[in-house]
């Protein structure tokens, strides 16, 4: 367990602690009040774009150009091409739907469906990017073309666009899945399962209340597990092993601010809020700094945070922060740009989701804001076998010549998921052969598999708890600093 200190190995983690000078208060006081007004003219500007009856003498500012809308309620089995598509996605799709076919072609053999429900089109301001939605399916298909390759039932995968959360296309698409168990889709098990927001909950409880087994691969908040939600699987850390994690490696912050999503529908970052307060409550001294995404004054929130954060004649208060990537470099521009940060070393803490941030964005010329984005891994990708590596690079080696995926955690992570689900469904074939085995064949062997068994993964095998989530999981972490990104442990 890590103590105080002022020094850390890495470089650039170093905490001090400096008294306030003379009218620190009443300065604080008058910047809160401004930041206050500036909040309060961010929601006037957003009340008069919804119709509240609000209005201002000045024009509220043109919303961003709305992406093209998913296809709602379609399922595609590789061969439907997703709005907000590019090159790598029609390739993998392609790929899909190719072995799709195989699996539907092979007389005498037998094949259920695997249904990925993730966002496939992009939304604003959401930080599942067009690269890790790519990821997500090469992890799957090649998942895919493992079971195919290994068992005696054949796996067809499909997909199922979930939307962004400003879309809530998850209930339409639960529904329709739900109608597909039967002849020729044979759905029986869900791997993906959204991004741990509201809607993500709404679709998982119709999901479970309907007997379908689901295994969840990306970042997960505290509640996405089996004891919520019956028949749950949890292949990646949740947000209360991150933040331990943080908590238990690194030297603890005499001094500390939290900076969190306002969002009540985002469990995620609602999750690292409650785990920074808990794990780091001898180290925040300063007041926490919430903010909304999103909306017009986003970046003013983010202005004034920076500023208030800094405003010390020392070194700045670690920040603790609770939000999403899509914002981070926006608020980590912010503190590099403002003036009571020029000189200053802003060490920020964060979670798995901060694996999205392009280390670039903490490149900065001297005398400005020197930043530092410290983060939790999901999957440690210095541990994938050599089989896995090998059967990536034949299997997808045309689709991603460079092997960029080998250095994604959300790959490695839905394949992950892909694998959890094969571990139940096959006892369940050889319980019911020849007969197809259903959702709720597949659901009991979930349940009285719990703690028992182990599915192999692209690091090796890993175990699951009676709660369905992943034992003891290997969390790096990560610094991305100076424009470069480092492994701080592995």
């Amino acid at each position: 367990m890590a103590t105080d200190s002022d020094v850390n190995t890495s470089g650039g983690f170093a905490f001090t602690q400096e008294k306030s000078q003379i009218g620190l208060d009443r300065e604080r006081k008058e910047r809160r009040t401004r930041r206050m007004l500036a909040a309060g003219l961010g929601v006037a500007l957003a009340a008069v774009g919804t119709g509240t009856g609000l209005y201002l003498t000045s024009p509220a500012p043109k919303a961003p150009k709305a992406p093209q809308p998913p296809c709602l309620s379609c399922v595609s089995d590789g061969s439907h091409v997703f709005p907000g598509d590019d090159q790598a996605m029609r390739a993998v799709l392609a790929a899909i739907a190719k072995e799709n076919a195989a699996v539907r072609a092979r007389k005498g053999r037998p094949y259920v469906s695997i249904m990925v429900l993730n966002p496939m089109t992009p939304g604003v301001g959401s930080d599942l990017t067009p690269t890790r939605m790519v990821d997500e399916l090469r992890g799957a298909y090649l998942a895919q073309v493992t079971m195919d390759a290994t068992g005696t039932l054949g796996i067809q995968l499909l997909l199922d666009d979930e939307g962004t959360s400003a879309e809530a296309n998850v209930v339409p698409a639960v529904r329709q899945l739900m109608t597909m168990e039967g002849a020729p889709d044979h759905v029986v098990a869900l791997a993906g399962d959204g991004v741990s927001n509201a809607q993500t909950a709404t679709g998982a409880s119709m999901l479970v209340r309907n007997g379908m087994p689901i295994f969840g691969g990306l970042t997960a908040a505290d509640e996405f597990n089996g004891n919520t939600f019956n028949g749950m699987i949890q292949v990646e850390p949740d947000v209360a092993e991150e933040v331990a994690q943080l908590a238990s490696w690194l030297p603890t912050p005499r001094t500390a601010v939290l900076v969190y999503d306002q969002q009540a529908t985002d469990y995620y970052t609602s999750d690292l809020r409650t785990n920074f307060t808990q794990d780091y409550a001898k180290s925040l001294t300063d007041e926490a700094q919430p903010y909304m995404p999103g909306v017009s004054d986003t970046n003013v929130e983010f202005e004034a945070i920076a500023d208030e954060v800094c405003y010390t004649s020392g070194r700045p208060p670690v920040v603790l922060y609770a939000g999403r990537d899509a914002v981070l470099a926006a608020l980590v521009q912010q503190f590099q740009d403002d003036g009571n940060c020029h000189g200053k070393k802003i060490t920020m803490l964060t979670g798995g989701d901060g694996d999205g941030l392009a280390p670039a964005v903490t490149a900065s010329a001297p005398g400005t804001g020197q930043v530092s984005v410290i983060y939790t891994g999901m999957v440690n990708l210095n541990n994938l076998t050599s089989a896995f590596q090998q059967s990536y690079q034949q299997t997808l080696g045309k689709l991603d010549p460079g092997d960029t995926g080998l250095g994604d955690e959300w790959m490695a992570g839905t394949y992950n998921a892909m694998m959890a689900a094969w571990a139940a469904i096959q006892p369940a074939y050889e319980a019911s052969a020849p007969a197809i085995p259903t959702r709720s064949d597949v659901l009991g062997f979930v349940v009285r598999l719990n703690g028992m068994f182990t599915p192999s993964g692209a690091a090796g095998s890993f175990p699951l708890s009676a709660d369905g989530e992943i034992t003891s999981p290997d969390i790096p972490i990560f610094e991305d600093k100076a424009g470069q990104r480092i492994t701080l442990s592995s």
